[in-house]
């Protein structure tokens, strides 16, 4: 709770040049659902000063505070407090690219912050993100090399044709390929490359893991780029085929309603609310294979209602994943 009620004083602080009074933060806080009173907000105010943030008091009032705009970090970084505090923050977040070349490189960023806001501030910003956990999701980048990040954004940004070998899952096969680059994609915990396979002139999906060797041709690549809004328009996930998107309509138990209806999944979706407790989640989207498993990993709380081929290739998969067990193998 006082970590949620600092940043809201930081908020209301920066919400006016002027500053506020003590009684004007505890009326703000009170509105936002606070219970609080005026030596509350005192504690709360002498705090983000301790830590170094920019609290000014008015000479003419001495009750009211207001907060400097900004704080520079170095000659050209400028942050104000609640970036400050919301890159803190973040840190956890970012535990996913602990196996990634990007580890050392935060660490950099966050040790120039810390070495300009002085161990006050540092000891309070760490106090305030002691109260946030983050679940890290999939570990990113195991196997990464930095070389090969750095030759695909080069690629990206001058727009150059990479050749090297890729290691493709789908097809189980290594092979040299020539890729006209379009952009880096940062998703379920791991770097894709979204360009053009030179070979048959579609765009694809390429994991930047499974590249065994890359280099960026003197080539310069002339090709349409898309953006991720348009390549990744009527997929589920990552992964598109040529079967065009589809009206999609899934129930969810009342169980499992509430974690469903609470999150975005697809940025077509609608949801129903039903009279005992259950959902109709509504998509638009390419019934493949990767929303089939999506779907199974809801188990009974979950039934297509359709389309009914979405439903069978659900009970085929169903099925498969039951015949493993049943004879072992």
């Amino acid at each position: 709770m006082q970590v949620a009620r600092i940043f809201q004083v930081l908020a209301i602080l920066q919400s006016s040049r002027k500053g506020r009074t003590v009684t004007e933060i505890e009326a703000a806080l009170v509105d936002r659902g606070f219970e609080v009173q005026k030596r509350t907000v005192y504690r709360d105010i002498e705090a983000l000063e301790t830590a170094g943030f920019p609290v000014v008091r008015d000479d003419g009032s001495p009750q009211r505070v207001r907060l400097e705009d900004e704080v520079r970090i170095g000659n050209y970084l400028v942050l104000t407090p609640r970036e400050i505090l919301a890159l803190y923050l973040a840190q956890g977040a970012l535990t996913a690219l602990a196996n990634t070349p990007f580890r050392d490189d935060l660490r950099g960023l966050f040790n120039k912050i810390d070495d300009k806001l002085g161990p006050g501030s540092r000891e309070h910003l760490n106090e305030i993100r002691e109260g946030f956990k983050f679940d890290p999701g999939p570990q990113w980048g195991l196997g990464m090399v930095a070389d090969v990040i750095d030759t695909l954004r080069a690629a990206c940004a001058e727009r150059h044709v990479l050749s090297g070998v890729y290691a493709s899952a789908s097809s189980n096969t290594t092979r040299a390929r020539r890729i006209g680059p379009h952009y880096l994609y940062f998703a379920k915990g791991s770097l894709y490359l979204v360009g053009e396979d030179l070979e048959d002139g579609k765009v694809k999906v390429f994991s930047a893991s499974r590249f065994k060797s890359i280099e960026m041709t003197d080539e310069s690549y002339g090709g349409q780029v898309s953006t991720p809004e348009e390549y990744f328009q009527g997929t589920f996930g990552l992964f598109k085929d040529a079967s065009p998107p589809v009206d999609v309509s899934i129930a969810f138990a009342k169980q499992i309603a509430p974690y469903v209806s609470e999150r975005k999944w697809h940025a077509s979706q609608s949801v129903i609310h039903k009279d005992d407790g259950s959902i109709e989640l509504n998509l638009h989207c390419q019934a493949n294979l990767e929303l089939v498993r999506w779907i199974l990993g809801f188990g009974v709380n979950a039934r297509v209602i359709s389309p009914p081929a979405l439903a069978t290739a659900v009970a085929e998969e169903s099925r498969k994943v039951s015949k493993i067990y049943e004879t072992g193998r």
